[in-house]
């Protein structure tokens, strides 16, 4: 073996341990609230390959609208957004896949409601994920996407849980960050790319998060 194909395994071995080590970087628990933004992903809590559970304690109408949480960007992101009432989840798998899901309602009166979500990733690079939704405890109905004409054809799911089929091991990129209440920089999701930053428009308390 020569010196530099040794030196090019060392490298490879220590990305690895750096991929392992990175969330050991992030909070094992957080308290965040809306206007919180601009947070360093390497900061923030782990939605884009973690195991983590969330809350987000919010007060909301039949009809509300906008973000709950967003990592990233449009290249490579997760976030959580709500519109019409419904509760949607994307994950832009760096361009390579996109996921998107309808994973329940808000209740049809204004209401103070707890939306909680739960991810377990595996250990192996770029694993696939579960997630489970619940609006105040209870399992969301999950039925996936919209009826645009651009998005026609998507499945549709039975279950509270979803599957991200190809998580983004290491940072989704260098330059967005995680926000609450709003998506900053570019948009994750495609529904809202051209209404961003896509304001929450009814009140977020605050989102918890805890490594699982």
């Amino acid at each position: 073996i020569t010196r530099d194909h040794a030196r090019s395994r060392e490298i490879t071995r220590d990305h690895a341990r750096s991929t392992r080590d990175l969330p050991e970087t992030q909070p094992r628990s957080a308290e965040i609230c809306r206007g919180q933004v601009r947070i360093p992903e390497s900061e923030a809590p782990n939605v884009r390959n973690g195991n983590v559970r969330m809350e987000a304690d919010l007060d909301t109408t039949a009809s509300s609208s906008g973000v709950i949480f967003a990592l990233g960007g449009y290249a490579g992101g997760a976030c959580l957004f709500a519109a019409d009432g419904g509760l949607y989840y994307e994950y832009s798998a760096l361009l390579l896949r996109r996921y998107t899901f309808k994973v329940g309602r808000l209740p049809p009166s204004s209401a103070h409601v707890k939306v909680g979500m739960e991810m377990r990733t595996p250990s192996q690079r770029g694993a696939p994920a579960r997630l489970l939704f619940t609006v105040n405890g209870v399992p969301a109905k999950n039925e996936s996407g919209w009826r645009l004409a651009r998005r026609r054809g998507l499945p549709t799911a039975t279950t509270a849980a979803v599957e991200v089929g190809r998580t983004v091991p290491v940072v989704f990129t260098a330059n967005e960050g995680f926000d609450v209440g709003m998506d900053l920089g570019s948009p994750v999701a495609d529904y809202y790319y051209g209404l961003k930053p896509f304001r929450f428009d009814g009140k977020i308390n605050a989102i918890h998060f805890e490594s699982l």
